[in-house]
């Protein structure tokens, strides 16, 4: 009995002892950064999943605008195969860069230089595995193109002849626009461009408010269209105003053509130009108008007219200051109703010029700006 109990007590600390010895057959013979397939050590009594980076190959190399495709397989012996969220790749210079398979990484999303890309596989205990992969991300220097269009904003009418101007890497370059306002910058190399108009082709008065200075950038081979510069161009309004709306039989009412030069900031000192008046007047006052009214033509209807309907002639310049005022009364006229009936009044602008006296220089106005017409009707009860 007594040796019995002693070769019992014997195996059970064989037992107990080879209980904590380890068996090793060998490592998986990868180098860090290098391996796609990857199976890490359990934690605890959970088993961590197998993973590997089926795609792209191991030392693969794109270009910056190229789209990167990332494909790997995960499974665990409890979750089976590991999709969505427990897939998440990184790299070692951009960090995060998306999560399940496959991943595209989009042109540009990769930064110039060489990653280790790394899919981290995690089980729903925890567990995880990390496989990764090299690449190199090259700059592709394809040059690229900038076109885009000058215009009037208004009434989207192109500006012809003007000048545009690339500033970039490889200096300045200077284009014209066409006949339908479209310029082009070809052969532009990769990098940051600024891109503007030449402000003293643009006409000289108005309101021009340029769409600003732009800056586009060129990856490559990029076709960078629409970079377009619109202008809000000055409008002059001729406007035709009456004293009332309606009137009764036999009533006098006062007419007033006026300029609004309200939106030229005129550095010329006089004005001058004619308008066609189709509607007979009578009582005609200069207002700020000077001599030089002819009237060639016959007319009217509901309202007694001394004088047919034709062209008048104006020049003005301001007694006091010696420059054309903003608003600029063209004439003044009274006109007496004889029958009910309606009547309008429209005065056509059809020559329009600013001038410097002492010179005797002067600028077309009515090619360069916005013609606005305003008519007056009257109602006759």
């Amino acid at each position: 009995m007594g040796c019995t109990r002693r070769i019992d007590r014997f195996r059970r600390i064989l037992v107990v002892a080879l209980s904590g010895v380890q068996l090793s057959c060998g490592g998986n013979g990868t180098e860090p950064g290098s391996s796609n397939t990857d199976t890490s050590s359990p934690t605890g009594s959970n088993q961590a999943p197998t993973a590997s980076i089926t795609a792209p190959s191991n030392g693969a190399v794109f270009l910056d605008t190229d789209a990167v495709t990332f494909r790997g397989t995960a499974t665990d012996s409890e979750d089976g195969t590991l999709t969505g969220q427990s897939l998440v790749w990184s790299g070692s210079l951009d960090g995060a860069i998306g999560t399940g398979s496959p991943f595209i990484a989009g042109a540009l999303t990769l930064s110039v230089g060489t990653h280790t890309i790394t899919l981290t596989a995690t089980d729903d205990g925890g567990a995880s595995a990390t496989p990764s992969i090299s690449i190199t991300i090259n700059q592709d220097l394809t040059a690229g193109s900038i076109s885009g269009r000058v215009f009037r904003s208004q009434e989207d009418a192109p500006f012809a002849g003007v000048r545009v101007t690339r500033g970039g890497p490889d200096g300045n370059t200077e284009v014209v626009t066409d006949a339908l306002g479209n310029y082009e910058f070809s052969d532009v190399p990769v990098g940051t461009h600024s891109v503007s108009v030449m402000s003293e082709d643009l006409p000289p008065f108005g309101s021009f408010v340029v769409s600003g200075e732009q800056q586009v950038t060129i990856t490559g081979g990029l076709v960078a269209e629409g970079v377009d510069f619109g202008f809000r161009v000055a409008e002059v309004e001729v406007r035709t105003i009456a004293s009332v709306s309606s009137a009764g039989v036999g009533a006098e009412v006062e007419i007033t053509v006026e300029l609004n030069l309200t939106e030229i900031p005129l550095p010329m000192s006089g004005i001058n130009g004619t308008i066609e008046w189709p509607t007979a007047v009578t009582g005609v006052t200069t207002g700020n108008t000077t001599e030089g009214d002819v009237w060639n033509q016959t007319g009217g209807s509901f309202l007694t007219n001394e004088s047919p309907p034709g062209t008048l002639l104006f020049v003005g310049v301001s007694p006091s200051t010696g420059i054309v005022d903003d608003v600029f009364i063209m004439m003044t006229f009274r006109v007496t109703t004889v029958a009910a009936g309606s009547a309008s009044f429209t005065a056509n602008l059809v020559e329009l010029n600013v001038f410097e006296p002492d010179t005797g220089a002067s600028t077309p106005l009515l090619g360069i700006v916005i013609l606005r017409t305003m008519t007056a009707t009257v109602t006759v009860q």
